[in-house]
C-alpha cells in the first residue's frame, strides 16, 4: 500500500520540531519509533473506510489530491490533538479543514461530487474567423 502524503509534505504544513515533539511521547529528543507510520495509517484508514463503499481502496499512484490533502489535514490533525490541542484554550489549527474534508469525503462516496476533477463545458466550443472575407464577383474580382 502506497503511502498517500511523505513525510516532507507533512514537514511543509506542520513545523518539523512540532512533528518531533508530538512524536515523542518519552521526551528523549528522538521521535518513537513507528508512530509516525501508525499515524499515518490511521489517516489513510479513515479515508479508505470513507471512500471503500464507492472506490476500490486502498489508493494507488498516482493518489488523487483530494486523498493526499485529507491525509495531510488528518495526520496534522491527529499531531495537534496527541499534544493536547483541541479545546477552547488550545484549540487544534487543523480541526475545522479536519471537518469540513470529513464533508467532503462524504459528497465523493455519496457520489456527489467525483474523485476525479472533471470539465464539463457550460456551452459548445465556438469558432471565431479574424481574417477579412474575401469573395469573386462573376466578373473575377476578388472584393473584400
Amino acid at each position: 500500500m502506497p503511502a498517500y502524503i511523505t513525510r516532507s509534505q507533512l514537514n511543509a504544513l506542520v513545523p518539523p520540531q512540532f512533528v518531533l515533539q508530538a512524536l515523542d511521547d518519552n521526551s528523549d529528543g528522538v521521535e518513537d519509533a513507528g508512530l509516525f507510520d501508525q499515524i499515518l495509517a490511521n489517516a489513510q484508514l479513515e479515508i479508505d473506510g470513507a471512500l471503500g463503499k464507492r472506490y476500490t481502496t486502498p489508493f494507488q499512484n498516482p493518489i488523487p489530491a483530494i486523498i493526499a490533502n485529507a491525509t495531510l489535514i488528518f495526520v496534522g490533525e491527529a499531531l495537534y490533538t496527541r499534544r493536547g490541542y483541541g479545546d477552547e484554550a488550545k484549540p487544534n489549527p487543523f480541526a475545522t479543514r479536519a471537518k469540513d474534508i470529513r464533508a467532503d469525503l462524504a459528497e465523493v462516496a455519496a457520489g456527489k461530487v467525483p474523485l476525479y476533477p472533471t470539465l464539463n463545458r457550460a456551452k459548445p466550443s465556438g469558432t471565431v474567423i479574424a481574417d477579412k472575407a474575401k469573395t469573386s464577383s462573376p466578373a473575377g474580382r476578388t472584393s473584400v
